[in-house]
């Protein structure tokens, strides 16, 4: 078996191996979607996608490809994959894959994300190096008929809102991919951002992307403490799943970390209902 940087033309077959790795528990990695298509369109999406991916070979056939998706300002990578054809060698494979990349990519930060099924992620994760943290629930919507929150004011984020919804993402979610001046800054065609407003300022936000699949990811949801227990989050909800379909999505999902209780209530009582749970396995940090 031989590794070897992947090449423009792949794609589609990169694409469709992910695929049938995606709906096998055991293979399954988060950060990427289900459908080829879909994988097609995210890989297209990294920057110099061919030189952050590597490709496993037996004889004439590609067998498995692992990409590392990359932050120099954190310095930290997020490992799509190892994904390698069923029936291969996956240990021998895998472990290739990650050896060429690692070297390639030499960040002392590392991440990847499987479903807590999966054995043979788990042992990978361990073999090299990585330390299982807390899991995250993945939750789905696909009943998004229009809906309306009469309660509150929610709006799109202001330039003037920019600041304050900085400061609050940072307060509660320190040491997370994304800061809160990035956060802000990241707002375009296919990211929003609402801000719940009160008599005091900006009380919380809800930050979505609407992907290639035409769904919509919940990426962070953020109340204040201060502004608690008044119907906030459910509010702040409901309006980015309208302003979700408005831009075309189709269904909603997110991620929740598997204690915070009161947030998966509160998205159950929204209707979502919980697909699988997610293991991050971390190398050179911690979120714990």
């Amino acid at each position: 078996m031989r590794v070897q940087p992947a090449v423009e033309d792949q794609i589609e077959a990169l694409s469709e191996l992910a695929s049938a790795c995606q709906s096998d528990p055991q293979r399954h990695i988060a950060y990427v979607g289900v459908r080829a298509t879909v994988i097609a369109a995210e890989i297209g999406d990294v920057d110099n996608w061919t030189d952050r991916t590597w490709t496993a070979w037996s004889g004439d056939r590609v067998v498995g490809w692992l990409l590392g998706e990359t932050d120099p300002d954190l310095g930290r990578v997020w490992w799509w994959g190892p994904f390698v054809e069923h029936g291969s060698a996956w240990d021998q494979a895998a472990d290739l894959l990650y050896h060429a990349a690692a070297s390639g990519l030499a960040y002392p930060q590392e991440e990847m994300v499987s479903d807590s099924r999966s054995t043979i992620l788990a042992a990978f994760a361990e073999r090299h190096g990585f330390h299982r943290e807390e899991g995250s629930a993945l939750l789905s919507l696909r009943d998004v008929s229009a809906r309306r929150e009469r309660h509150h004011v929610i709006a799109p984020m202001a330039e003037s809102d920019r600041e304050p919804v900085g400061i609050i993402h940072d307060e509660l979610f320190p040491g997370t991919h994304t800061t809160g001046d990035r956060l802000v800054s990241l707002a375009d065609g296919r990211r929003a951002i609402l801000v719940a407003r009160t008599e005091r300022g900006i009380a919380g936000y809800v930050a979505t992307e609407l992907q290639h699949d035409r769904s919509l990811y919940i990426d962070f949801l953020g109340v204040d403490p201060s502004a608690r227990r008044r119907g906030l989050g459910s509010a702040l909800v409901t309006a980015a799943i309208q302003e979700g379909l408005s831009r075309g999505a189709t269904w909603v999902h997110l991620s929740v970390r598997e204690s915070n209780d009161p947030a998966r209530a509160l998205y159950r009582s929204l209707g979502f209902v919980e697909d699988r749970l997610l293991h991050p396995h971390r190398k050179g940090f911690s979120l714990a």
